[in-house]
């Protein structure tokens, strides 16, 4: 079973009011509308939740709200349950935003809400509903959904970001506001465009994505940076690489809640064992989907299902040439380096596919390997040549390759190109075999038995 994801933020209730317009009103130059309808929606921080419940992702919610008849909605909408993640002020209104629409058009939008920060009675009321949860449950992502309505303020986002790096706890950021510094220690940040601009005081060109994210990661001790580009796709900091995924978004339809369907989806694939440039691939997509809906609208399984059975087709449309290698890369050595180096060189996105420890013991022995599967696809993921790895179980990477269709697939060694699995399923799809010749002297076997000696 996935571990669960805890979300906390800002609650937010979004109120949709349709209705006709024909005459302008004699009080003043604007519209008068004849009320049709209202419906509600789940909005802030609850609707990264609900992305995830639409996942089928084991989530739960900590917010604030008030004692109101918006409360009330949002429970209505959660499905009647009574969630004791949503903490109540009694001194705070629960935030809804009221939007008037004529046919399709937004014409006004009508904030209630409070802004100030939270007491110190609530802050320790959610950090310790936190603590409990975690007590009681397997906790692996934290999502902080910040909408800069007081909830998630410095001394909060400390506690609760220090307490989840003595947990093991990632901490994914949807920041608001221009301080970034509470955000200090997260796993990643996913700033739009303008705030990541606006937090540097434009100190770099609109475009220098990579300059602009190297200073929030250093400026703010943060690992990875995403930056959302809008119509240009996103833009992934990680690991002291780049990726820039291109838009597939047609027909816009609503931005609303676009980012917090990105957010979901990332930490979604995370929890499934997607590496983060994938995750942030498909997000890519995911955010796409929903731009296309009408409203704070939301990802469902069914697409995200689709996309994840057509991954490979992702790849082939942002990147020219895929290639693929694969081993047990037990001690990495400079023979290693080379393969990869060289590989890296044919294309221009390099996997690979790194054998699971189980696999290992199947081929080497009870003794192998010497550095577990966690290890060895961290030091893999730190070499600048490699793109993406990714864990297989089975003895051979066969289905890997199956999958993935690379365009480009190496080996190191003195294998003829059609003793290479996989050889025969990539040229078929019109792709290409290497064998890139090894380093002489330099094995694993031989540092193992060198070591013996």
């Amino acid at each position: 079973m996935k571990n669960k994801i805890v979300v906390i933020g800002d609650v937010i209730l979004d109120s949709y009011i349709i209705g006709s317009s024909n005459r302008l009103s004699p009080e003043a130059p604007i519209p008068v509308v004849k009320y049709e309808k209202e419906f509600f929606r789940l909005g802030g921080c609850l609707n990264v939740f609900n992305n995830l419940k639409n996942l089928k992702q084991p989530a739960h919610v900590i917010g604030v709200t008030g004692n109101d008849n918006s409360r009330k909605e949002v429970i209505n909408l959660l499905g009647g349950e009574n969630f004791e993640g949503l903490i109540i002020d009694e001194d705070r209104s629960t935030t809804i935003k009221q939007r008037i629409i004529i046919g399709n058009q937004q014409v006004v939008r009508v904030d209630k809400e409070v802004t100030l920060d939270i007491d110190e009675e609530t802050q320790n009321k959610i950090f310790k509903h936190l603590v409990k949860y975690h007590h009681d449950n397997d906790i692996d992502i934290i999502i902080l959904s910040d909408y800069n309505k007081g909830v998630l303020n410095q001394v909060l986002c400390k506690k609760i970001i220090d307490y989840s790096l003595k947990n093991n706890i990632k901490v994914l950021v949807d920041p608001k506001g221009n301080d970034f510094s509470k955000y200090k220690g997260s796993f990643l940040i996913t700033p739009n465009h303008k705030e990541a601009v606006e937090i540097t005081n434009f100190k770099f060109d609109n475009e220098k994505y990579n300059e602009i994210s190297n200073f929030i990661k250093n400026q703010f001790s943060i690992k990875n940076v995403l930056i959302t580009l809008s119509e240009k796709g996103v833009f992934l900091n990680h690991n002291h690489k780049n990726y820039k995924y291109k838009s597939n978004v047609k027909d816009v339809s609503d931005v609303s809640g676009a980012g917090d369907t990105v957010m979901a989806t990332i930490a979604y694939c995370l929890n499934i064992g997607k590496s983060l440039p994938k995750s942030c691939e498909i997000a890519n997509y995911a955010g796409g989907v929903v731009v296309s809906k009408s409203g704070t609208a939301s990802i469902f399984i069914s697409d995200i299902e689709f996309l994840l059975n057509n991954e490979s087709e992702f790849s082939n449309s942002n990147f020219k040439k895929i290639v693929f290698t694969n081993g047990c890369f037990d001690i990495l050595h400079i023979g290693h380096l080379k393969i990869l180096s060289e590989a890296k060189k044919l294309g221009d996105y390099l996997i690979v596919g790194l054998n699971s420890d189980s696999s290992v013991k199947s081929l080497k022995g009870s003794n192998r390997p010497i550095n577990k599967e966690e290890v060895r696809k961290e030091i893999l993921d730190s070499i600048k040549y490699v793109d993406e790895v990714i864990i297989f179980k089975e003895k051979t990477p066969l289905k890997l390759i199956k999958k993935i269709r690379p365009n480009i697939l190496v080996k190191g060694g003195d294998y003829k190109i059609d003793e290479v699995v996989g050889c025969k399923e990539v040229i078929e799809s019109g792709g290409e075999v290497k064998i890139i010749p090894l380093v002489n002297g330099f094995s694993t076997t031989n540092i193992i038995s060198k070591f013996k000696n």
